[in-house]
């Protein structure tokens, strides 16, 4: 779990450098995180979430096998 939450923040951190609109879509992310946000936004969110602790599990496996 916590590698995910590390990813998480990883995922938020460049956007807040970025555009106002990509920020509001982190903010919207962190929003429907604690359940906050209709149940579309929640669908989609899932998803994304899901995509996001895939790729940070096996950029994490990769990383741990290379060393």
């Amino acid at each position: 779990m916590l590698p995910f939450v590390v990813c998480k923040v990883l995922e938020i951190i460049p956007t807040k450098l970025q555009s106002n609109s990509e920020y509001s879509e982190s903010i919207g992310l962190i929003a429907g995180f604690l359940g906050t946000t209709s149940i579309t936004t929640f669908q989609r969110r899932r998803h994304l979430l899901l995509y996001m602790f895939i790729y940070c599990t096996c950029t994490h496996s990769l990383k741990m096998g290379l060393h």
